[in-house]
């Protein structure tokens, strides 16, 4: 993916954690020093403090049992090599870094002008400046071996070095120049791939005029919103982006000739209104608050909404209890509350811009046929369907055992008014469906999708905002199969239900009366107790068992069968990652033979929950899982 580099940057700083470093001090904050033109940002406010917050964790506590120690070498190689993209840019390793931040790192990627992109990291070296000038001197040494041409520039009365980077490939004249700039400014070290930049960073550092991060009305909005939740709690990592000038930014790195072809989903989303919204950030701590895990993160969105942005209304309510229907022994279970009516109102201009080229009236047209086409099913879609649809819509997982590739289970479930009518109109829609048979479970109808051949590797349609949509010659498979290639439909409990498998959706219907519910289970109220805390107001919750929401996911990667995966995580895996042509297969990266029986990693992870809640300028969600003391 394009943007991957700044990907692996964030990836890098986390792994850093392993490097056990001194106090912080009082080195100007990060986003006083950045430019307003960042688009993406991420910050560990002290690294010594997340090492050891994260050591106090069940996680920390099973990543440093000798039982972990080859998977642990195996997984800090795989970040090492996912800090490739970012070596190449700013010529160091996680090595160099070793022993010598002493309080902030953060890392940005900013837009220095139309169609340009640069690469920051931020370092607090108080204490430490001479191993930074050090580990400059040995940085720049080796990339001279390599073929790297040194020289100075002068920013003010600050002497940076600045290496020119050899090609990748001496013959090719397209691609760009490389370089790398380096220098340390009083407690400060300044690692970037552009002049300009670092120049505008010792601008703000010697207190001159220019807008910065810290002023950009997106991050104060996002920033501020986390901090009036957490009060005095200080995050140890911030984070921020501005979604669609990330994308843009970090496309600029790739070559115009290896860009994919086609329509760009970003435009769409662009004209559809989309860029409402302005910025998304949040903060994360380990072992604070008293719970092992616990995020915020806000999305600014300012109205007014216009075209299919106007989707996305989610009203706040106060009841979340499960529903007698939801059985006791899932792994998660979310449920939130969406205003179906206005959704469907307001897709048209999305579908048009998809399907009609921009062009208006083509969902109107769809709509149209589905209605009055004698060969179609002849239903007003939305007086007989989406009218009787409620706003509130929950999901629920769980997995078969044993562990399979095709264990996950994954249920949808609509509330209805009218049982019987929401069954006349699926019964329309689908009974000349010849890729749909009809079952009958007692007095039930079920509604089953015919098997169909499945795809050599099993993926998704699923197109990331930045990416343009390839040919299927050039896809692994993108589109092969839709969400649920299996999914069984039908109306029961006051709802509608669509499964990803015909046995759990008989699994939720039998035995009802007779079984426990989620509801009157302890560790669903301890959670639902903890989130009651935070206010009755919300627009979503999830509730999550955390040792069975991931034991699929953990059994596939230990056996080697994870780019085989047909869940959900698994087929997302191989959209983004796969091998690059039809049928063949991604490989895995880590080598999960080296991870102990699950059993072992288990009693590691606990209950967890997230709340989300719709505001006046976009919404805020907070999670957490309970550490051994909140239990």
């Amino acid at each position: 993916m394009p943007h991957q580099r700044f990907g692996a940057c964030g990836t890098a700083l986390l792994l850093v954690i392993a490097v056990l470093v001194s106090s912080s001090s009082a080195v100007a904050p990060s986003e006083t020093l950045l430019p307003d033109s960042t688009k993406g940002y991420l910050s560990v406010t002290d690294m010594k403090t997340l090492v050891d917050h994260w050591n106090q964790t069940q996680i920390g506590k099973l990543m440093r049992d000798p039982i972990m120690e080859a998977f642990r070498k195996d997984l800090e190689r795989q970040f090492e090599q996912q800090w490739m993209g970012a070596r190449d840019k700013l010529g160091f390793s996680i090595d160099d870094l070793r022993g010598i931040p002493a309080g902030e790192v953060a890392v940005a990627l900013i837009q220095p002008g139309p169609d340009r992109a640069a690469v920051i990291l931020l370092a607090d070296v108080t204490g430490n400046q001479e191993k930074a000038e050090e580990m400059l001197k040995q940085v720049g040494e080796n990339l001279i071996r390599q073929g790297a041409a040194k020289k100075a520039e002068k920013a003010g009365d600050t002497t940076l070095e600045v290496f020119d980077l050899p090609k990748h490939d001496p013959k090719d004249d397209a691609e760009p120049k490389r370089q790398a700039v380096y220098v340390v400014k009083g407690d400060l070290l300044i690692v970037a791939d552009s002049v300009a930049v670092v120049r505008s960073v010792l601008d703000r550092l010697d207190g001159k005029s220019g807008a910065r991060l810290a002023d950009l009305a997106a991050f104060q909005a996002v920033m501020e919103r986390c901090k009036k939740d957490a009060g005095d709690a200080v995050p140890q990592i911030r984070w921020f982006l501005d979604p669609f000038g990330y994308i843009d930014t970090a496309r600029t790195y790739v070559p115009e000739r290896d860009r994919p072809r086609g329509k760009r989903m970003l435009d769409t989303l662009r004209n559809q209104g989309f860029e409402a919204i302005q910025g998304i950030g949040g903060q994360v701590s380990f072992a604070a608050e008293g719970y092992e895990l616990i995020h915020r993160t806000a999305v600014h969105a300012p109205p007014p909404y216009e075209k299919s942005m106007r989707m996305l209304v989610f009203p706040n309510h106060a009841d979340f209890a499960p529903q007698p229907w939801v059985p006791r022994d899932i792994a998660t279970y979310m449920t939130g509350y969406v205003d179906i009516a206005n959704a469907f109102d307001n897709f048209g201009p999305m579908f048009d811009e998809l399907f009609g080229e921009g062009e208006p009236g083509v969902w109107d047209d769809v709509l149209e046929g589905l209605e009055k086409d004698k060969h179609g099913p002849q239903i007003n879609l939305k007086k007989e369907l989406i009218s009787q649809l409620e706003n509130q819509v929950t999901v629920v997982t769980d997995y078969e055992l044993p562990i399979t590739t095709s264990s996950e289970r994954i249920l949808i479930a609509i509330k209805v008014r009218d049982e019987l009518a929401v069954a006349k109109a699926l019964e329309k829609m689908l009974k000349a469906d010849e890729t749909v048979q009809m079952r009958v479970l007692a007095d039930r109808i079920i509604w089953e999708a015919v098997p169909q051949e499945k795809p050599q590797v099993p993926s998704i349609s699923l197109i990331m905002p930045g990416e343009e949509p390839i040919s299927e010659d050039e896809s692994s498979g993108a589109g092969a199969e839709p969400v649920f290639p299996n999914a069984a439909i039908t109306v029961a409990n006051g709802q509608l239900y669509v499964s990803s498998h015909l046995d759990f959706l008989v699994k939720i219907l039998q035995d009802r009366e007779e079984r426990e519910t989620l509801g009157a289970t302890v560790d669903f109220q301890v959670i639902g107790e903890k989130v009651e805390s935070f206010g009755s107001q919300r627009c979503a919750w999830v509730f999550s068992r955390t040792d069975q929401e991931y034991r699929a996911t953990y059994e596939l990667i230990r056996t080697g069968k994870m780019p085989e995966s047909e869940t959900m995580l698994g087929r997302v895996l191989n959209t983004l990652f796969g091998a690059g042509k039809k049928g063949v297969l991604r490989q895995q990266e880590i080598d999960g033979s080296k991870l102990p029986e699950f059993d072992v990693v288990r009693r590691h992870l606990g209950t967890a929950g997230s709340f989300g809640v719709s505001e006046q300028d976009g919404w805020f969600l907070k999670g957490f899982m309970l550490s051994e003391e909140t239990k």
